[in-house]
């Protein structure tokens, strides 16, 4: 699935970067097999914040749409 189909407050694991925003997010960490959080989405198409590595990223829509992820299910205690 793609990085803007999940949801605030959701976890993925990032199995494939494309698109011509490749180099820049992986230079920025966004790389297969790392855990990627999206933290809150833009209203209308707008920016998306995701968290990677302990860090947070803003990206458009565009961006975003490159990255392929895993959505981890939520863990019942």
């Amino acid at each position: 699935m793609k990085l803007t189909k999940l949801k605030c407050g959701e976890c993925g694991i990032i199995n494939k970067i494309g698109g011509p925003h490749k180099l820049r997010l992986s230079e920025w960490g966004f790389t297969p097999g790392t855990e990627i959080k999206m933290i809150c989405c833009g209203c209308f198409g707008g920016p998306l914040k995701v968290n990677c590595r302990s860090c947070d990223y803003g990206l458009r829509q565009e961006e975003a749409s490159g990255v392929d992820v895993d959505k981890i299910l939520a863990q019942k205690n």
